[in-house]
């Protein structure tokens, strides 16, 4: 049962690993506004606030965030 549990410890930081690498890879407007979405828990109202863009905008660019992110994970899979 132990090793289970280092196990599941170890594919936990290996994946926390990947993706502050992957994030890290973004452009700074993806990373940006995934961090403030995802880490910092902002609304699409906050970060229209905080990125001085409209609501709209800002729903945009966390959209098109979201999908560099996973289209980035998914090529570290299949390394």
């Amino acid at each position: 049962i132990k090793s289970s549990a280092a196990s599941d410890v170890y594919k936990r930081q290996v994946l926390h690993k990947e993706i502050l690498q992957t994030v890290q890879s973004l452009p700074d407007w993806a990373a940006d506004v995934l961090l403030l979405s995802a880490v910092y828990g902002c609304s699409t109202r906050e970060l229209a606030s905080v990125l001085g863009i409209t609501v709209e905008a800002a729903k945009k660019r966390l959209q098109r965030a979201r999908v560099l992110f996973r289209n980035k994970m998914k090529e570290g899979e299949t390394r």
